[in-house]
């Protein structure tokens, strides 16, 4: 009677824990992002170092995050792309405090997988104090965990939205990859302080939660 018992509920635990992981992937699945990209996806803790990059920005200006950090705290941003409406309003959110974060020492990156050519749109809608990094390569990306391929089902629904333009031919890539929408504070010394990293593009960080951070 005990063994019968035992057995049932570790079935039963079994299928809880099945139909958890079913519904964590649907939900990752709704955001576009691929089935064999979940397990790469991880937020960097606070306390964490913020992996080291040099990159040129839309002026091409070159950018070295340990040199920026010896001086500067940095607010790295990760966005989809000037296509989507949830990161130009959270660009144009930093824009409208840019004086009042420049005050506290803070210079702004924003990273995204976009083509040069896009990218110095998306820098026209803001101001030019925000360094803008196309990372068609994937390198930052890949080091901060949040790139992912995009899913058959999220591409159709762009090229629709679009009318024929595929992601992959807008970011000038052979394969379509997006980040989850993240935000990093960086402090001086190139430590984490403050972390958004939530797959549901719709979902940003709290800017002034952020900036109180600094």
């Amino acid at each position: 009677m005990k063994k019968s018992i035992c057995s049932i509920l570790c079935l039963t635990l079994f299928l809880i824990v099945q139909l958890d992981a079913q519904q964590g992937k649907a939900s990752y699945t709704k955001y576009g992002i691929s089935d064999q990209s979940i397990a790469q996806l991880r937020a960097l803790e606070v306390g964490e170092s913020a992996p080291d990059f040099k990159a040129s920005d839309q002026n091409n200006k070159k950018i070295n995050l340990n040199k920026l950090t010896e001086e500067h705290n940095v607010i790295l941003i990760f966005y989809r792309g000037n296509w989507c409406p949830y990161c130009t309003r959270y660009l144009a959110e930093f824009n409208d405090r840019l004086d009042e974060i420049k005050a506290k020492n803070t210079v702004i990156i924003a990273v995204s997988p976009e083509s040069n050519s896009n990218l110095q749109k998306t820098a026209e809608l803001t101001s030019s104090d925000i360094h803008f990094i196309s990372d068609n390569d994937n390198t930052i990306m890949d080091a901060y965990n949040v790139r992912f391929n995009v899913n058959d089902q999220y591409q159709e629904k762009f090229t629709n939205w679009t009318k024929g333009k595929t992601l992959g031919d807008m970011n000038q890539q052979d394969e379509a990859t997006l980040p989850v929408p993240a935000t990093y504070l960086i402090g001086k010394g190139g430590k984490i302080k403050w972390v958004h990293f939530d797959p549901n593009y719709s979902e940003r960080g709290d800017v002034n939660a952020l900036i109180e951070s600094i």
